[in-house]
């Protein structure tokens, strides 16, 4: 009898626990800031918390046995049975940032973290999802992209002025300064440069933030790019004594592309090639395996093999010095990624300290 009852206040304190946990559970769901939100594989709402109420603006009695994509507004119809499609899969979507409608129409901006409810065996019967409002969040988010715009560009003016100037002062256009005062002019024009970099770093930042960019795409024949780009660097490329050349095929299949993006990629490993080089870069074509293939080389120091996972993967931070003294803002690589991963191709680079270094990427032909 006495092991009876002790196997029964046994029973009871895990029933006990249960409960705790559920009335825990029940109400974090109550509380919460975010809309949880139940439905099942057919998408029929069947939970509805108090944060979706005032969120979405009906009420729980309103949502609960109507379908969930009464939340989406009319461009959006199919979003939430692609989810349910996803998530019937056993997928789960993470941080998917799109826009709801509320009840009143007005749309809102949302973050949506959706997982797959199973059942003891394992199966998927229902889906949950948490929905946070980010209006503000984006809001926020705009003003600072502004305002990062507005700075980046009224400065630009004013900066070009004062290094024009002390350039002037530099090489002596009203007259020869002393020791004293180069020494000055040069401290200048370094923390001038700084600055700039500072800005650059603030533009590339913003810029990735934006990306994928939208993209003006048209037939083109890749060579062009590449004849215009090259052209564009010669006068820096004497300046700096390096031989900068084309390397192109008589023909070449065109591509679909926004000209201008790509552009972008071509100058900036042109630039970064022009850094580094000792005498010579070559800026070739190819196709290879169905897909046009662009490669810009160049004979500098290379880039040790511990850094080239992370190459095209930085994060905005601080501007740094490199190793010519120079600041960067190591973002440009990381925005050509994306632009080019945009077009449907992949960038890479080949190098190794001591044998300088060869970056390619691909474009998809145009038949």
């Amino acid at each position: 009898m006495a092991g009876r009852r002790q196997g029964s206040k046994g029973l009871e304190s895990e029933r006990r626990a249960a409960y705790d946990a559920a009335e825990r559970l029940a109400a974090i769901v109550t509380d919460s800031d975010d809309a949880i939100i139940s439905v099942t594989l057919d998408g029929i709402v069947t939970s509805w918390n108090l944060a979706a109420e005032r969120i979405y603006g009906y009420t729980a009695a309103e949502a609960i046995g109507h379908h969930i994509d009464f939340t989406a507004p009319p461009d959006r119809l199919e979003e939430p049975r692609r989810i349910l499609a996803a998530i019937a899969r056993g997928e789960r979507v993470s941080h998917f940032e799109t826009v709801r409608r509320r009840k009143n129409g007005t749309l809102f901006d949302v973050s949506l973290m959706i997982s797959p409810i199973r059942d003891s065996d394992g199966r998927v019967v229902g889906v949950s999802g948490i929905a946070r409002d980010i209006t503000e969040h984006k809001r926020l988010q705009q003003m600072r992209d502004e305002f990062v715009l507005i700075i980046s560009h009224e400065m630009r003016n004013p900066l070009t002025a004062i290094e024009g100037a002390l350039s002037n002062l530099k090489v002596g256009v009203h007259g020869t300064a002393s020791p004293a005062q180069a020494a000055e002019i040069a401290l200048a024009l370094r923390n001038v440069k700084r600055i700039e970099r500072f800005l650059e770093t603030l533009r590339d930042a913003q810029r990735l933030a934006a990306l994928p960019m939208p993209c003006t795409r048209c037939r083109i024949d890749p060579r062009t790019l590449v004849h215009d780009t090259v052209t564009g660097f010669q006068q820096m490329a004497v300046a700096g004594r390096i031989a900068l050349t084309e390397d192109l095929p008589a023909a070449m299949p065109p591509v679909n592309v926004d000209p201008d993006r790509i552009t972008e990629v071509l100058h900036n490993l042109v630039r970064n090639a022009l850094r580094f080089a000792a005498r010579r870069i070559v800026v070739a074509m190819s196709v290879l395996d169905g897909v046009v293939q662009l490669s810009v080389s160049d004979d500098g120091p290379g880039i040790a093999q511990h850094e080239l996972e992370s190459l095209f993967h930085r994060v905005p931070q601080v501007p740094h010095p490199d190793e010519s003294g120079e600041w960067r803002s190591g973002l440009g690589l990381t925005i050509c990624r994306r632009i080019v991963e945009q077009h449907g191709g992949r960038i890479w680079v080949d190098s190794g300290a001591g044998y300088g270094a060869r970056f390619h990427f691909t474009l998809p032909r145009t038949s």
